[in-house]
């Protein structure tokens, strides 16, 4: 049974490896979306504790499932499989569609591997593939503006993957083993903390490290933007969940601090998205603000250990319902531009009530839960923690009225292709009824059920579309328009490092000039004066004994003053 864990990564690689051969390209693209679905099987068949190790692999790979690790291959692996699904049709046309699936599976190789991955090299070495694979994704159009996200994304990666090879090492040194878990938790100094919460930070989109998510997100075809936004930005997390101490110390200090950053990144992604003008970079400002959320329970989790299994349960809830409901929506933009039926605007409008937390949603009961940790934090956190939460919704649904304005059909024409309608419908139902059916969500779903719960979603869901539509009445009359560009901080970045560039330039141009001078003040000097004349004027002098001894007794008197100093 333990030999499943194997081929859930060598069948997506062995069929990248075979797509070296031309003419297997064609039956390779077509069953690319099909390798997903051992991962998918496994996570529901195997039992938890499954665990198989490989001694001559890296430093002796381990590969094994625990509870954490079965609930994010589940909702990995389906959106792997429903979104190569839907590709397969969508890039029809598409003359380099082979060459998207094979970044397509290796990506999927990376993103499967590290959450089967049980030791800390292979670990980090399937992080890095899936990383790396996935710049074919985002520079897949070919177009410049494609080629500046690649850039960007892959130097954050790069930074990113240096933060965690150090931060590993580092552990590793320490505690003299490759184990993810470490009896000690004194090994973690702010070095290793810093650097793990970057190195995953930049894959979650940690403010102020998220600009390559709305550059990346809005060049990727539709199908890669939904693995992006629903699958791989979830490893940032996992790998949170795996290395950081949870449960091990109280860190409250930094407990604290990812909590004020995951709530200014809920605000944030919400106020910037709600500016943007194209649906997929829009849907990045909105992971941004949702992971926010999840950066705030990992906060909580740091500064309340005894707690941690109930903060785990709660994140991995919110993870799973954020996953499919992203999912979904990547998949609605596309199938927009195909078609205005009813079932595209149920698969607008549906995830869009599921992530602004509509009462009898999903969304409901991953809001409610994070409402239950109010008690496991300290003031003034457990005093503003559910006003916070509403206004987070309230600003959520916002933003999906803003998605839904931008996306919305305006006929009914045309037919969708069942490549493309079936994925969605299979994820649709999913988005309805994963949380509700997974037995740990349970007591949450109980909660969401009472009137106080419902009152509030209603409420926010309602107070939501009204602010959008009286201030979208009030632009529309008074003439105003906001717009910041994706990617908002790396402009002003790029602008500071283009104004320091000038500087440069200025002196190493005036340094090029001084030293020309330099190096042409004999050739000057010699056009000036004739200097065999200077020089026999200069011996005469010399000669004359009174000007010698002074010149002596001048240096003889500094270097005394030297040495008495």
């Amino acid at each position: 049974m333990s030999l499943v864990l194997p081929l859930i990564l060598l069948l997506p690689l062995g069929l990248a490896l075979a797509w070296s051969i031309p003419a297997l390209r064609p039956l390779i693209t077509r069953l690319t979306p099909w390798a997903a679905l051992p991962a998918l099987v496994a996570s529901y068949w195997l039992p938890v504790g499954t665990e198989i190790q490989i001694p001559w692999l890296l430093l002796e790979t381990r590969l094994g499932l625990d509870s954490t690790g079965a609930l994010f291959l589940s909702f990995t692996a389906l959106l792997w499989w429903l979104a190569g699904l839907y590709g397969l049709c969508y890039q029809a046309k598409d003359p380099h569609r082979e060459r998207f699936f094979f970044f397509y599976l290796l990506t999927m190789t990376g993103n499967l591997g590290l959450i089967l991955a049980q030791d800390t090299a292979s670990f980090l070495f399937l992080f890095a593939l899936m990383s790396m694979a996935a710049y074919g994704l985002i520079v897949h159009p070919g177009s410049e503006e494609a080629r500046r996200a690649g850039r960007v994304y892959l130097t954050l990666v790069i930074i990113g993957e240096a933060c965690l090879l150090s931060a590993l090492i580092l552990l590793a040194v320490k505690t003299g083993t490759v184990e993810m878990s470490h009896s000690s938790p004194s090994i973690y100094g702010p070095v290793v903390l810093t650097l793990l919460l970057i190195g995953f930070g930049i894959k979650l989109g940690l403010l102020p490290l998220h600009f390559s998510l709305p550059l990346a997100y809005g060049t990727a075809p539709v199908p890669g933007g939904a693995v992006l936004g629903g699958a791989m930005i979830n490893a940032g997390l996992l790998g949170w969940l795996r290395f950081l101490p949870l449960g091990e110390m109280a860190l409250p200090q930094w407990g604290n601090g990812l909590m004020i950053a995951g709530f200014a990144a809920a605000f944030y992604g919400m106020l910037v998205g709600l500016t943007q003008r194209e649906p997929k970079i829009l849907l990045a400002y909105s992971s941004i603000s949702q992971i926010g959320l999840m950066t705030f329970g990992v906060g909580v989790g740091l500064g309340a250990p005894a707690h941690w299994p109930l903060v785990l349960t709660i994140l991995t809830l919110f993870a799973l319902h954020h996953a499919l409901a992203k999912g979904i929506l990547f998949l609605a933009v596309g199938l927009t531009r195909h078609s205005g039926g009813i079932l595209v605007r149920l698969t607008l409008l549906f995830p869009a009530l599921v992530l602004a937390g509509a009462p009898f949603t999903s969304g409901i009961i991953a809001k409610t839960a994070l409402k239950s940790l109010s008690p496991l934090t300290v003031p003034p956190w457990s005093d503003g923690l559910p006003g916070l939460l509403f206004a987070s919704s309230l600003g959520t649904t916002l933003l999906m009225a803003r998605f839904i304005n931008l996306t919305w059909p305006k006929d009914l024409g045309g037919r969708l292709p069942p490549g493309m309608w079936l994925p969605a419908v299979v994820l649709l139902f999913a988005v309805n009824f994963a949380t509700w059916l997974w037995p740990a969500a349970e007591q949450a779903a109980a909660a969401s059920l009472t009137l106080t719960a419902i009152k509030s979603g209603g409420w926010g869901v309602l107070l939501g579309i009204a602010f959008f539509i009286l201030g979208s009445l009030l632009c529309h009359r008074l003439r105003m328009s906001w717009f910041i560009p994706g990617g908002d901080i790396l402009i002003l970045i790029e602008r500071w490092f283009s104004f320091l560039a000038r500087g440069a330039n200025g002196i190493i141009y005036q340094t090029l000039q001084l030293r020309s001078q330099i190096f042409t003040l004999p050739q000057r000097l010699s056009g000036q004066w004739d200097l065999p004349t200077a020089s026999a004027y200069l011996e005469t002098v010399l000669r004359r004994w009174k000007n010698f001894g002074l010149l002596f007794l001048t240096i003889a008197l500094l270097l005394f003053g030297s040495l008495i100093l």
